[in-house]
């Protein structure tokens, strides 16, 4: 209603090849890419160092940390 041309993907930024997909995805609809956000992020609830398990800090590092290297490599790659 505002005028806004948008478009809307799932994407799993833990997994590389969907992480693609939405930036070929927004280069097909809009030609080009300008400008990625990495805003993708979790904060699991809070708990001890010694309750925390491999489990909880592999997800963390998943979302927070691959999905933002995904972002940034397949983003830049358009940009260039």
């Amino acid at each position: 209603a505002a005028g806004a041309d948008v478009i809307a993907r799932h994407c799993d930024v833990r997994v590389e090849a969907d992480v693609a997909a939405l930036v070929q995805a927004a280069v097909e609809r809009f030609g080009r890419l300008d400008v990625g956000i990495n805003n993708a992020g979790i904060a699991p609830p809070m708990k001890a160092l010694i309750d925390t398990d491999e489990a909880d800090l592999d997800l963390s590092f998943a979302v927070n940390a691959k999905g933002v290297f995904f972002g940034m490599k397949h983003q830049i790659r358009q940009m260039l």
